[in-house]
């Protein structure tokens, strides 16, 4: 069923001075996704639907949605006025101990005290991986599909590589930008492979793998084209890899992707990184504008 709620902006500028003009109420929703969430504004009278779009999309490490509501143009508030707005969501799944947040948002001002909105959400996407997993020279028999990360390890004879798979079904057909994110939470002697100028790599794997049952010992093909190359940036930190020229050209019916530092066996120390898979709370995602 339908939850409506209101929402009151008073504007309490002086009276000689311009309306507000061009404003939106961005309703953030932590803990639904946006295929399970409707939303409608009220304006002239009638219900309205908006367009709900991924939490993330706005820099948010939280899953959830987000919307902003309002007419194309906006809301207008004049000088000493306040203003009813009236809104209502329904969602398609129970969801325990919801956390919404309100704000204003335009596009017209330069003040900080303004959030802008985002450009065209209808026309970003977000995917999320079908799969994810890690392999391990030295355990090369088990997969790691369930696990809650995906982990880099260089050592002597001692590798990890972490595994990431989409649906090309789910890739837009024009891409313009492409950019993959992952979440290291984790590391374990690292620092000597940042001094040494060892990097975090993406390649391709143009075979057609199932992640739930790959293993070291399994064994694929790998592309020898880096995709993507990123310095190891450090605990607590998002990764964001520019993928944009991979897809624009990409036409296989699933992109399977392979991240690994860019040195094999380092030393025999071992050094590890570790960044959270889709089990855990900042999965992998990709984004495409």
């Amino acid at each position: 069923d339908w939850e409506e709620f209101h929402i009151m902006v008073r504007n309490d500028s002086n009276s000689s001075t311009n309306p507000w003009e061009d404003i939106l109420i961005r309703a953030k929703f932590h803990g639904i996704e946006p295929e399970n969430l409707q939303t409608e504004y009220e304006y002239n009278g009638a219900w309205n639907s908006a367009y709900e779009y991924d939490l993330r999309l706005l820099n948010s490490e939280t899953i959830g949605s987000a919307v902003d509501l309002g007419p194309e143009e906006g809301y207008v508030i004049d000088p000493q006025t306040e203003k009813d707005l009236g809104f209502r969501v329904k969602a398609d799944r129970p969801v325990e101990n919801l956390r919404v947040e309100f704000q204003a948002i335009t596009s017209n001002y330069s003040s900080e005290n303004y959030v802008r909105k985002i450009k065209n959400p209808e026309n970003t996407k977000l995917l999320n991986p079908v799969q994810d997993t890690y392999i391990d020279q030295q355990n090369p028999t088990t997969n790691y599909s369930e696990k809650r990360h995906l982990e880099l390890t260089t050592q002597e004879n001692n590798n990890s590589y972490a595994l990431l798979k989409f649906e090309n079904s789910n890739i837009p057909t024009s891409v313009d930008t492409a950019q993959l994110y992952l979440y290291q939470y984790w590391g374990s002697a690292f620092s000597d492979l940042k001094n040494s100028e060892v990097t975090v790599r993406i390649y391709t794997v143009p075979e057609d793998l199932n992640l739930e049952s790959t293993t070291w010992k399994t064994g694929f093909e790998v592309s020898d084209e880096i995709v993507a190359e990123k310095e190891i940036l450090g605990i607590r930190e998002w990764y964001r890899f520019d993928l944009t020229d991979y897809f624009k050209s990409s036409t296989k019916d699933e992109a399977t992707l392979l991240v690994k530092f860019s040195k094999d066996s380092f030393d025999n120390e071992e050094r590890r990184i570790r960044f959270d898979s889709s089990e855990a709370d900042r999965p992998p995602y990709l984004v495409f504008g």
